[in-house]
C-alpha cells in the first residue's frame, strides 16, 4: 500500500505527516515546510518526492521539490541558493514560480477505480 501523506500549515512553517497503518496514528517526516502565513497550499507526490504548491511572500504561485538530504546534500547551506531552504531531513527548492494575477489554488485528486 503507497504511503498516504498530510501537510498541517502554521504560522513557522509546515508539517508533513505519514500515516501509520498498524498504530492508526500520524508521524512527523518533515519538520518545516516553508509556508506563508495564511496562504494556501497543496501536497502531492510526483515522481517520487513531496511537492507543494503554494503561494509565495510576492503572490506568485510556485511549486517546490523536497529533496531528501543524504550525505552528499548534508554540507548545503541555506546560502547556496535563494530559492532553496533546508531542514533537517530536506531541502526544498523552488522549482517553477508563476504570476496568475487573481487565480486561485484549488486541490484535486486522481483516483484509480
Amino acid at each position: 500500500m503507497d504511503p498516504i501523506y498530510s501537510l498541517e500549515g502554521a504560522l513557522e512553517g509546515g508539517k508533513v505527516y505519514v500515516y501509520n497503518h498498524p498504530d492508526d496514528s500520524w508521524i512527523v517526516v518533515e519538520g518545516y515546510v516553508p509556508l506563508r502565513n495564511h496562504s494556501p497550499y497543496i501536497l502531492t507526490g510526483l515522481l517520487g518526492k513531496l511537492h507543494v504548491v503554494t503561494i509565495d511572500d510576492n503572490d506568485n504561485m510556485v511549486v517546490m521539490r523536497g529533496d531528501k538530504r543524504d550525505d552528499s546534500t548534508a554540507s548545503l547551506d541555506e546560502g547556496d541558493s535563494e530559492s532553496m531552504t533546508t531542514s533537517e531531513s530536506y531541502i526544498w527548492n523552488v522549482i517553477a514560480s508563476r504570476n496568475f494575477g487573481l487565480g486561485r489554488l484549488e486541490g484535486c485528486q486522481n483516483l484509480d477505480i
